[in-house]
């Protein structure tokens, strides 16, 4: 075999080591979570609205600092009849 395809068949398998490792932690994290939910389903309930609204407010100021910007270089735009 080339140097080459060595180089790359053992690229693929670190590559696959690293995608299962993930989806180990990843599967671990789920357990962990539905444990959580299971044994305090109020809380977790909570802790999904905080993190919706923080997303929310977030979102929000990301498309507000958009426009300010897309404005201030004189773009056209639907609003300013652009």
């Amino acid at each position: 075999m080339s140097s080459a395809v060595e180089s790359i068949t053992r690229l693929n398998e670190r590559a696959v080591d690293v995608v299962e490792s993930l989806v180990d932690q990843l599967a671990a994290a789920a357990k962990s979570a539905d444990g959580f939910v299971r044994s305090s389903p109020w809380q977790a309930a909570a802790a999904g609205a905080v993190a919706g609204i923080a997303a929310g407010i977030l979102v929000s100021r990301g498309a507000r600092r958009s426009r300010r910007f897309a404005t201030d270089r004189d773009y056209p735009s639907e609003v300013t009849g652009g």
